[in-house]
């Protein structure tokens, strides 16, 4: 594709911060290696901007900026403020493509518990859950938790999990009832609101989609993920490269659990209307059934990532990865010429 002017977003309010950074500062290395102009645009944790080599701005404000230099924003954000919509809606506002999912996908996306209302109405296979209301979240005791699971039938190991981080982020394993208090209380501490689930043994794997929902969809390799200590994928796991052992292809699954696997993240990716990119998160259980966990619309792109690596077994460089998910934002809005095109276009187009 033609050279673009764009603007790769990292850092924000979540506690994802530090990984957002090294996923902007990779996509931003990749994406001018395949000749496009950079901007790096930092936000802090406070929630201001700052362009490359200019001063701190609010949002609406440098996201203009951004529309009038840039011809694409790509977000490589994750959590509050970057993953949910907001960054999204500031694009749509300012006339400018982002890449990767927009406002209503990423919205629903980030929250675990509109995620899993999507998913289970539309038959893909979750694992038993409590899902409190929004007051509920806030006001039960731990002790109350334990007895609304038990009237729900949900089996030991339970996962108790932050309504919307990501990372692994947020997240507690409860291998007996009384390890729900100080669990909730940790929990707590990043939101107010949490769903718990059943745990499901068996192995873990994550499957990527490239594409725009309502179109053609392809599905990359996918990984399996056997973490060599821990009791699940965290967060110290995923961002660890000798935590954990990632294989690409899944040498566990069958060609039939493959693709399996695989058309149920093409389904998950449709059914929340992603853009670009998503990686849908599963476990194998035990008794060979799939049960989906969740959807990332923003997923991790450092140098420990799991897209990365299903793009490399799917002989797709990381930098053509980019490539693609850019040309994919902005052929959506039938904006892709070459910077004179554009700037001659711009002239004629100018009021007399």
């Amino acid at each position: 594709m033609n050279a673009l002017r764009i603007a790769v977003l990292g850092g924000g309010i979540s506690t994802e911060h530090d990984v957002s950074v090294r996923s902007r500062d990779r996509v931003a290395e990749a994406l001018a290696s395949r000749g496009h102009v950079i901007q790096r645009v930092h936000i802090s944790r406070d929630g201001s901007w700052r362009l490359e080599g200019g001063p701190s701005r609010p949002p609406l404000v440098a996201m203009h900026e951004l529309a009038r230099t840039c011809e694409c924003v790509f977000p490589a954000l994750h959590g509050r403020g970057g993953e949910d919509g907001f960054v999204q809606a500031l694009a749509d506002a300012a006339g400018i493509p982002c890449a990767l999912s927009g406002l209503r996908a990423s919205s629903i996306g980030m929250s675990k518990a509109l995620t899993r209302a999507c998913f289970v109405g539309a038959g893909l296979p979750m694992a038993p859950a409590l899902l409190p209301t929004r007051h509920e979240a806030r006001t039960m005791s731990a002790a109350e938790i334990v007895n609304r699971a038990i009237e729900l039938g949900l089996a030991l190991p339970w996962f108790l999990k932050e309504e919307d981080s990501g990372s692994s982020l947020g997240v507690e394993r409860i291998d007996s009832p009384s390890d729900l208090e100080p669990a909730l209380a940790r929990v707590r501490e990043l939101g107010p609101h949490w769903i718990l689930e059943q745990g499901v043994a068996g192995i873990e794997i994550t499957c990527t989609v490239l594409g725009n929902a309502g179109a053609e969809l392809r599905a990359l390799p996918v990984v399996e993920i056997r973490p060599k200590s821990a009791a699940f994928f965290d967060y110290e796991a995923k961002y660890d490269a000798a935590a954990t052992d990632e294989l690409c292809p899944a040498p566990s699954l069958d060609a039939r659990r493959t693709a399996e696997v695989q058309a149920l993240a093409v389904r998950a990716h449709d059914l929340l209307g992603c853009l670009g990119l998503s990686r849908t998160d599963m476990i194998v259980g035990h008794d060979g059934d799939v049960v989906v966990l969740e959807t990332n619309t923003i997923p991790g792109l450092t140098a420990e990532s799991l897209v990365p690596k299903a793009a490399r077994a799917a002989g797709l460089e990381f930098a053509e990865l980019l490539d693609e998910l850019v040309a994919l934002a902005v052929r959506t809005v039938g904006y892709d010429a070459p910077f004179e095109d554009r700037e001659q276009h711009d002239e004629r187009s100018e009021p007399a």
